[in-house]
């Protein structure tokens, strides 16, 4: 665990002292300007010879301003720096601490002695040294980062002490109270799918807490779904190579059978399953939750405006309780004052950008996937089976795409089928969650819609080429250009994906594409003036075209895209 937390960075302090400290850092070099990267240094565990002689010259030269100006904080902290090159951590935490006599409100000098404990280990004292810096410097993400990190860690730790000791009272974790769920909490099942991840000696010490916990409660959906989590990490860890699917694999067939009996209590009898196709011009309602008003929904509140839509913003400037908000607040907006024939486009908040064809979204579902699958809900698709890895056994085997998960960050269809799903996964949520005691809003949406979704698959469809929405999970800028698209002007350019040869109506940068989703958000307005003009990044640096300086401008014609959006229902 110490290397996985080596990004703690000892960050570079910016303010150079008289020519001691100048000297000292020219012989850090790189490896002090270059904080993001610490591994570099650190990973290796002892330093060679001659990057001992460097850190010893450098701590020399510290030490030598220290006796000039003996008052300067700033010294002090460097020459921490330096034993912490050493690894002479006793003495680089003295420094340190004696630069937070003289500065004691210097985030950065905190960030670093915080750095020290976490690599050490020491992720009690790491998480007070961090906790003051984001503090005292509430600007800085990196230091938010720093103490966000050293929590993980600090919880894995005290996790793994309590599963090995289940019978031993833990303050952090009450094990009995989270699997009977009374004490359920997110963060617990994060830990706990961290913990799985990274120490495979613990699966069968899990996996009897689990069976048991089960055996009492076994309507508790969330024990199946961390039994066949478990169930499918130990199969991973035992076959790294991947085996035949001939081959017998007892554990996914646990898993699979575990899954099969809680997803048949996810399946409801249907109030009213009439399929609302009549109108062919319905009102889209473009709809998210958020509780901040952060640049990021400013800017998807803008897409929605170019394209003549009103973005309707529920629980706004309210309390965050959770995920589960998100179905309560869409829930209640669809009420009986809506027409049912009316269409709804529901997205996330902060990581969802409308583009151009998004006009035609209606026109499209109506067209190409009602007339094949009246009253079904699409939602986007992903590479990634979150937070559920062992769902991806329920999935069909023969999906023509690596797009082939549920991603609940896009949804669309009619308002009469998304109340009907709304009161089935609230249901299955009350029933099988909240009755054993645990929060109705601290659970991860995405879980339960894909419940749904498996247990009705005549009521959901997975967008799985990107026809309307594109998911950006494992992706980068490369994936996509610039193209003509048959349904605007001949020279109106478009975002297209290279994947799938299709215009989507949104990107949603879910996951590890929240950076490729901010690139092409630059990128286009920067380009093509969407949804804001150039002059709304004045200041910025244009990360996307440091890659390459122009997306490329492909030689798809608008009759290829026809042909692909005729197989949408398919």
């Amino acid at each position: 665990s110490k290397k996985s937390i080596l990004y703690l960075v000892l960050l570079f302090l910016g303010v150079r002292g008289e020519e001691y400290v100048r000297q000292g850092l020219n012989l850090l070099g790189a490896q002090e300007r270059l904080s993001h990267k610490q591994e570099e240094i650190l990973n290796k565990g002892k330093l060679n010879e001659n990057e001992k002689k460097i850190a010893k010259k450098a701590l020399n030269l510290f030490e030598k301003a220290i006796e000039k100006a003996p008052d300067r904080a700033q010294s002090y902290a460097y020459k921490g720096n330096a034993l912490f090159r050493l690894q002479q951590f006793d003495e680089a935490e003295e420094a340190y601490r004696y630069a937070l006599i003289l500065d004691k409100t210097n985030a950065r000098y905190w960030s670093n002695l915080g750095s020290l404990y976490a690599y050490q280990g020491d992720y009690g004292q790491a998480l007070e040294a961090f906790g003051t810096a984001k503090n005292l410097d509430t600007t800085d993400g990196t230091l938010a980062k720093n103490y966000d990190s050293a929590e993980m860690f600090w919880r894995f730790e005290e996790l793994v002490k309590a599963l090995k000791n289940p019978n031993q009272k833990n303050l952090l974790f009450d094990l009995e109270g989270f699997f009977t769920g009374k004490n359920y909490s997110e963060k617990v099942e994060v830990s706990l799918k961290f913990v799985m991840e990274q120490r495979p000696d613990l699966h069968d010490i899990a996996l009897d807490l689990l069976r048991t916990a089960r055996n009492t409660n076994p309507k508790f959906a969330i024990l199946s779904h961390l039994l066949a989590n478990i169930l499918y990490l130990k199969h991973i860890a035992l076959h790294p190579n991947r085996i035949k699917r001939t081959d017998p694999a007892p554990l996914l067939e646990e898993a699979r059978s575990i899954l099969n009996q809680s997803l048949q209590d996810a399946v409801f009898p249907n109030v009213d399953d009439t399929c609302m196709t009549e109108n062919k011009n319905p009102k889209l309602h473009v709809i998210c939750v958020s509780s901040n008003d952060r640049p990021e929904l400013q800017r998807l509140r803008r897409s929605a405006e170019r394209l003549g839509w009103q973005l309707q913003i529920l629980g706004l400037n309210q309390p965050w309780r959770g995920l589960g908000s998100k179905i309560e607040l869409l829930q209640h907006y669809l009420s009986d004052s809506i027409p049912r024939s009316d269409m709804v486009l529901f997205v996330d908040a902060y990581d969802v950008l409308l583009l151009e064809p998004a006009i035609n979204i209606s026109q499209n579902f109506i067209q190409f996937i009602e007339p094949t699958r009246p009253g079904v809900i699409v939602f986007g698709a992903e590479m990634n089976c979150a937070p559920d890895p062992a769902l991806r056994l329920m999935y069909p085997e023969t999906a023509p795409s690596a797009f082939r998960f549920l991603n609940s960050g896009t949804i669309l269809g009619r308002v009469h089928d998304i109340r009907y799903m709304l009161t089935a996964v609230r249901r299955d949520i009350e029933f099988h969650h909240v009755r054993f005691g645990a929060d109705p809003f601290r659970f991860d949406d995405q879980r339960w819609y894909a419940r749904f979704m498996l247990a009705n698959p005549h009521r959901a469809m997975l967008d799985i080429t990107s026809r309307l929405f594109h998911t950006l999970h494992d992706t980068s800028p490369q994936h996509f250009d610039l193209s003509q698209h048959p349904d605007f002007e001949n020279q109106h350019l478009l975002l297209r994906s290279k994947l799938f040869n299709t215009f989507p109506c949104l990107i949603h940068g879910n996951g590890n594409g929240i950076d490729t989703f901010h690139d092409l958000s630059e990128y286009l307005a920067r380009n093509a003036s969407w949804p804001d003009p150039p002059s709304s990044l004045e200041g910025k640096t244009d990360t996307f075209a440091s890659t390459y300086s122009t997306l490329p401008i492909s030689d798809n014609t608008p009759e290829q895209h026809r042909r692909v959006w005729k197989n949408a229902a398919s």
